[in-house]
């Protein structure tokens, strides 16, 4: 017979608790789904519209205008945003959406990235599966609200640093896709080339190389031209500070909100960036895998300029592979700068999700710049304890061998 406080029975428990925090983002999730299907929010308070449009564009032929900033909804309406940033083969992932009612293609995309991101989350969590639930829960509901892709990027990124222990290179389909996001392809490509797994980048070049053809031959003509402009229109939006930089978690983006000038604070960025992609990629390299791939998933968001509230999946990646490290080689104040570096950026968003909105009627747009962020910092505290716990614990691992 067994006890109430039998293994089994804990487990049981534990299962349950998960079920009941998984139960949180579903309630957004499908909350979304029904504004959706009612109609009750206005056209483009989501991201996820923007993607819807640029769906139809593509089976209408206007595809170009959704790099020009002339997306037009479905009512007719001129969307006026920013221009379409995404590179030409990432708009064939999302044809097929178009073919569905808006609240049919949410529920299709993000309910997939939703269970996809879990499941992988899941696979490196082990008995830590809850805690991470727990601690990735605000940064889940974020994209949810928003209607984003951090989820799918997240799982994305966690499915090839799983993949990267092995010597299977399926996971190259994953780097494919991930060069549609090419501010988080930068560091995982190069950790790939450090470790020399040469049959994910080659089936991942294969793969991205036929997705551009395919582009090419089913886009409008001139759409890398279109695309180039609009990478460079956001350069010049970087440099003069013209971004909505509330919710972005980069340190371009506090140090500006703080009054820094933005042609500092971008220097400030490209310098931090490179310090990272140094310590990730070259001083790293003989520490455990798990702590590898960890600090891996924390800098990929972190070295950008251009990143959001919603990209704090890719980050909460690293919590299940260098919390065990944080427990073993870590105090509390270490621990607490850890979690608080992950947690508060993703609850900043979660205030303001639906502030925005409210803040924008309220106030001049150009306002929203003068409202301070500190979450590129607290992001930062986040890389720094990490890095400083897991070459101390490879020191003490050097010193304890014989």
């Amino acid at each position: 017979m067994k006890t109430p406080f039998s293994p089994l029975s804990e487990h049981r428990k534990s299962l349950a608790r998960c079920a009941l925090l998984c139960s949180l983002p579903v309630l957004v999730y499908l909350a979304q789904a029904f504004h959706l299907y009612q109609s009750l929010r206005e056209l483009g308070s989501s991201d996820f519209d923007v993607f819807y449009i640029v769906g139809h564009a593509f089976w209408s032929g206007q595809v170009l205008e959704a790099y020009r900033g002339n997306l037009v909804s479905l009512s007719g309406d001129l969307y006026s945003g920013l221009r379409w940033l995404y590179p030409p083969p990432y708009i064939l992932l999302l044809a097929p959406l178009a073919l569905l009612k808006e609240w049919a293609a949410y529920l299709s995309f993000m309910g997939l990235s939703l269970a996809g991101y879990i499941a992988m989350a899941r696979s490196l969590s082990g008995q830590y599966f809850e805690m991470a639930l727990k601690i990735g829960i605000p940064a889940i509901c974020v994209s949810l609200a928003a209607g984003q892709n951090g989820l799918l990027f997240g799982g994305i990124i966690a499915w090839i640093l799983k993949s990267a222990a092995g010597v299977s290179g399926w996971s190259g389909l994953g780097l494919a896709v991930l060069a549609l996001k090419p501010q988080f392809f930068p560091i995982v490509f190069l950790y790939l080339v450090r470790e020399r797994k040469w049959r994910v980048m080659a089936i991942g070049v294969v793969v991205l190389i036929s997705l551009i053809c395919l582009g090419a031959a089913t886009l409008s003509d001139g759409i890398w031209w279109s695309f180039l402009s609009t990478i460079d229109e956001t350069r010049q939006l970087l440099l003069t500070g013209n971004l909505r930089i509330v919710r972005m978690i980069s340190v371009y983006a506090t140090l500006y909100s703080l009054g820094f000038a933005p042609t500092y604070a971008l220097l400030a960025q490209s310098i931090l960036a490179l310090s990272i992609a140094y310590i990730v990629i070259i001083h790293s390299r003989h520490l455990l895998l798990r702590s590898q791939i960890g600090l891996v998933a924390l800098a990929t968001p972190l070295i950008s300029p251009y990143a959001y509230d919603y990209d704090m999946p890719v980050a909460l990646i690293s919590f299940p592979l260098l919390w065990p490290v944080f427990q073993e080689h870590s105090n509390s104040i270490g621990r607490g700068l850890y979690l608080a570096g992950l947690v508060i950026p993703s609850v900043w968003g979660l205030v303001m999700e639906p502030l925005i909105p409210t803040l924008l009627r309220a106030i001049e747009a150009s306002s929203l710049k003068s409202i301070p962020t500190l979450s590129g910092f607290f992001l930062l505290f986040a890389f720094t304890s990490a890095v400083r716990v897991v070459f101390r614990a490879r020191e003490a691992e050097r010193i304890a061998m014989p």
